[in-house]
């Protein structure tokens, strides 16, 4: 019995099912920025019409438009006020704010662990509030830094020496030699899934180049690329 599935909507949205439990992280956002795609139309449709978006609990890790849009947000929670959202802002009554440098949660019995880390881009992403997230199902952990800056030091606090099983990770992790060094010797997850990959009609060569750099974990880790549409990958 596959005991995760990870289903991607765009750029770093995914539903994450496991023990019964359902998530949805970073997935609703409609602003197209530049080198990434977000939801059509056509995505956005196929989300309303499935039971399988009905999610527990609702994570944004921080506000970018390529990972939150409040208009969607807002719609999303009107139609399942059962949906838990968390974030580390505060745009709805009832929410759950992330505001401590580390905070722990405890939700439908599912242990949520969440960090304080910088955004990628040094300075010009210095005001960014990004928290990663470390989540313990009852038989399966994921980590989600967000769009953490490449530096794993930033992570340890919050894994501490607990199995990862699942890292879902931007595809520069992969593709840079410091981000599969801190991979391989700080993070060593059972499994990766790489996304923040831009849909074909955007992409301008991050694909392939997630895709080679792929090949460099073929005998260390299972890696799958998230890069399609409502993609479902499933991790025993």
């Amino acid at each position: 019995m596959k005991k995760c599935k990870v289903t991607l909507t765009a750029n770093a949205g995914v539903l994450i099912k496991s023990g019964g439990i359902s998530i949805l992280i970073d997935a609703l956002h409609q602003d197209k920025v530049p080198s990434f795609s977000t939801l059509s139309n056509k995505i956005l449709a196929a989300i309303r019409n499935s039971s399988e978006f009905l999610p527990d609990i609702m994570i944004v890790t921080h506000q970018h438009p390529d990972h939150y849009s409040k208009e969607l947000v807002s719609e999303f929670l009107q139609r399942h006020p059962e949906t838990i959202f968390v974030a580390p802002f505060c745009d709805f009554a009832g929410q759950i704010c992330l505001e401590e440098d580390m905070q722990e949660l405890s939700l439908h019995g599912l242990i949520l662990h969440f960090k304080k880390v910088p955004h990628d881009g040094g300075e010009h992403y210095s005001d960014s509030i990004n928290y990663a997230c470390f989540m313990e199902f009852p038989e399966f952990s994921v980590l989600i830094p967000g769009d953490a800056e490449i530096n794993a030091e930033n992570l340890t606090d919050l894994i501490g020496t607990k199995q990862v099983d699942l890292a879902l990770l931007n595809f520069p992790w992969i593709t840079l030699p410091h981000g599969r060094n801190d991979i391989l010797n700080k993070i060593k997850p059972k499994n990766i899934m790489i996304y923040h990959l831009p849909f074909t009609l955007d992409d301008y060569g991050f694909r392939k180049a997630a895709e080679r750099a792929a090949q460099k974990f073929s005998n260390t880790i299972c890696v799958k690329l998230l890069k399609d549409p409502l993609q479902s990958e499933y991790l025993d």
